[in-house]
């Protein structure tokens, strides 16, 4: 989870009344390989999609991450991964989800096909996996959402480059 500080997060923050409003899926600690829906161009927000993100760019460098970790199963894990290289693939027909965005506090579905905004994606990769959250279809769900429901491990709390300063210095 991220805190980006930028005006839409912030637009965010006021509908959900929490800091950390992005969500992104990593499969390593390094952060070398990190997914989520989001800016395509770091400093465009209407261009948003399907996006490798890179946590050492500048960018998300200056966020306030938490980070939190998630068992799952090795088979669940290469689902995943199977998912996310064709997600890669094809990322030409995703777009960012602003409607359904907009649509939450609403409690209604005006999102439209292949479209979708960070935490309903991490949901969906989950439901692909047998993860069920809760009885809250995936384009509800907040950041917020994943850490209640799913009750992760938090491993992490603070900057995103004081996290890759201290895990370079531990893999390094």
């Amino acid at each position: 989870m991220t805190d980006n500080k930028t005006t839409l997060s912030r637009c965010i923050q006021y509908y959900t009344r929490t800091s950390f409003n992005h969500s992104s899926i990593a499969l390593d600690f390094s952060l070398s390989h990190v997914y989520s829906f989001g800016r395509k161009e770091y400093f465009n927000p209407l261009n948003g999609g399907f996006v490798k993100e890179n946590f050492y760019h500048s960018w998300f460098l200056q966020s306030n991450c938490k980070i939190y970790k998630f068992d799952i199963s090795e088979n669940q894990k290469h689902h995943i991964e199977r998912i996310l290289e064709n997600f890669e693939k094809n990322k030409y027909l995703y777009r960012y989800n602003f409607f359904g965005l907009i649509s939450i506090p609403f409690n209604k579905n005006w999102g439209r096909e292949n479209t979708f905004f960070c935490s309903q994606f991490i949901a969906y990769l989950l439901e692909e996996i047998g993860v069920t959250l809760i009885e809250k279809p995936n384009y509800l769900i907040t950041p917020a959402d994943l850490v209640l429901f799913l009750k992760p491990q938090l491993i992490y709390s603070g900057k995103v480059s004081d996290y890759l300063n201290k895990t370079t210095s531990i893999v390094g």
